[in-house]
């Protein structure tokens, strides 16, 4: 078994495991009592510490967020929203974001021709998707005949490394 010798370690597991120095020892056996974990990514087990919305109504599109030009920003989550009364066909809603220089949706409700609709999508992205740098996030309603509005959501968070 590997023994962990540094000081720091040991103070890190103490703290983690919420010891009491003096009364309680600090396993140092790796695989015997204890099993470190070390997170060699940091960046993509963030907490999301950004919250945006916009809303577009009819066949029109709205910013929801500008991407740093320093930095990185992933997306975790988002939410789109759409109602609309029975006169607007041949719609669709989508959050669109650039990835690789590609524009791409990643939420999307289509529209229910001559029908009223009240629709809500939320996706929780099992990775954070990183986005292009000095990009925006839309949402954007397309329509024939609209009596449309779309709200979008977006989660995530900044990376300055």
């Amino acid at each position: 078994m590997a023994t962990v010798n540094s000081s720091s370690a040991i103070l890190e597991l103490r703290e983690a495991a919420k010891l009491q120095p003096g009364a309680e020892s600090v396993p140092n056996q790796l695989g015997k009592e204890i099993i470190p974990v070390i997170n060699i990514n940091p960046k993509h087990c963030r907490v999301v510490d950004l919250v945006r919305s916009n809303f577009a109504n009819n066949a029109t599109s709205a910013t929801i967020y500008t991407t740093p030009t320093d930095a990185d920003f992933f997306l975790v989550a988002s939410i789109l929203s759409l109602v609309k009364d029975v006169t607007a066909t041949s719609i669709a809603s989508a959050i669109n974001v650039t990835i690789d220089g590609a524009s791409r949706s990643v939420n999307y409700i289509r529209g229910i021709t001559l029908q009223a609709q009240d629709q809500h999508v939320s996706i929780s992205y099992p990775f954070p998707i990183k986005v292009d740098r000095n990009t925006n996030i839309t949402v954007t309603n397309s329509a024939a005949n609209a009596n449309i509005s779309a709200t979008g959501i977006i989660l995530g968070y900044v990376a300055r490394e």
